[in-house]
């Protein structure tokens, strides 16, 4: 499998992701995308400029809401279709390369929440690169075990959602009952 069949393949998963998401009431999408091509024995990964311009992609065009022009909306008016109204949600993308960690952050408007301190909560004293150019933040930075470090990252950003209650775990370990 080639690099760009790969993104192309995790773009579409990333999207049913977030979709589900929606449809499901969740005001969050936190999508940890596995980057890796296995050949044999041999792990191969993406660069890091492919997955910086992977992830810019992602927030710049394929999760970008469509908005309809008003030829469109008249069309749709004339055959009684109601244009859907698609809710943003907070998405978080996690990726891995060979070396690095890569996010890619997109906060709502109407959320309340500051994306540097809630950068900065889940990222504790690791040194990251930031860019916010856009509607979306990205971060990226280097880790001697990218693989384990993706599922940290993740676990982090989940606690963090947490405590702010953002995310609601109402399955206890404590309740947990196994009836061998």
């Amino acid at each position: 499998m080639s690099f760009t069949k790969l993104l192309k393949t995790r773009t579409q998963d990333t999207k049913t992701t977030i979709s589900q998401s929606v449809k499901n009431g969740c005001d969050f999408c936190c999508y940890l995308s596995d980057m890796k091509i296995s050949n044999d024995d041999t792990l191969t990964y993406p660069s890091f400029t492919q997955l910086n311009e992977w992830i810019d992609n992602l927030f710049q065009k394929e999760l970008k809401p469509k908005v309809y022009n008003q030829k469109a909306l008249e069309a749709m008016a004339k055959k009684g279709i109601k244009p859907q109204i698609q809710k943003e949600i907070l998405t978080i993308i996690i990726a891995g390369s060979e070396t690095h960690i890569h996010l890619g952050i997109f906060v709502p408007k109407d959320m309340n929440l500051d994306v540097k301190d809630f950068i900065k909560c889940f990222m504790n004293n690791i040194e990251y690169k930031l860019n916010n150019e856009n509607n979306y933040t990205t971060i990226s930075y280097e880790h001697d075990s990218p693989l384990k470090e993706t599922d940290n990252v993740k676990k982090r950003v989940f606690d963090e959602l947490q405590r702010r209650k953002i995310y609601i775990d109402d399955e206890s370990d404590d309740e947990m009952v196994f009836d061998f």
